[in-house]
């Protein structure tokens, strides 16, 4: 049962870390190579909301680190323990690694929610994960794929449960700053302006 735990989370953050990998400029047109850095020019002047999704969060895993998340992705329940923890740890020091461009941006992130006080009226805090059960039914993602969300408006909690099991998108400036909670330690802080709620329909 634990390992299958353990897959669920690692399936998200070798995938995501996998998708994040860049195509190397050496592969790059000239014309090609002048529209990116325009466009990246254009990012870190804009105070426009950027639309992000978790794998900008992480950098790419080292081939290491890959090749150990594809053996548990594929064998973790024929792994010994002392396998499978060795490659945890190959995956989880990646896990740590914060993406500090992102610091004091304006952005915009689809992940699903979970209140650190079920026992409130209205929630104003919540830490966001990549996919549902994190912290709660499996174990909590690495730092980089974790976020604390402040919205100081709150959401009720009567109409967060009934869409507890959707994802919702977040809007508010993000700071690249540690800190730990009563569920998980995260590597990321929103400041949430807004906070829509999932189409259920």
């Amino acid at each position: 049962m634990m390992k299958s735990v353990l897959m669920a989370s690692l399936v998200v953050l070798s995938v995501g870390a996998l998708a994040a990998i860049a195509i190397p400029d050496a592969a790059k047109t000239e014309e090609e190579k002048s529209v990116a850095k325009t466009e990246s020019v254009k990012k870190i002047e804009s105070n426009e909301i950027q639309r992000i999704d978790w794998t900008d969060l992480t950098p790419p895993l080292s081939p290491e680190a890959q090749q150990a998340a594809v053996e548990l992705n594929l064998r973790i329940d024929q792994m010994t323990e002392t396998e499978v923890s060795n490659a945890m740890q190959k995956v989880e020091a990646e896990g740590n690694t914060l993406i500090t461009e992102l610091d004091d941006k304006n952005i915009e992130l689809e992940g699903y929610l979970v209140p650190l006080d079920f026992n409130a009226e209205t929630v104003t805090d919540f830490v966001m994960v990549p996919y549902f059960g994190a912290c709660l039914h499996v174990p909590a993602p690495p730092p980089n794929q974790t976020v604390f969300v402040k919205f100081r408006e709150g959401l009720a909690m009567s109409e967060f449960q009934e869409n507890f099991y959707y994802p919702y998108k977040v809007q508010g400036k993000i700071k690249v700053a540690r800190t730990k909670t009563d569920l998980a330690e995260v590597g990321y802080q929103v400041t949430a302006s807004d906070i829509e709620l999932p189409k259920t329909e």
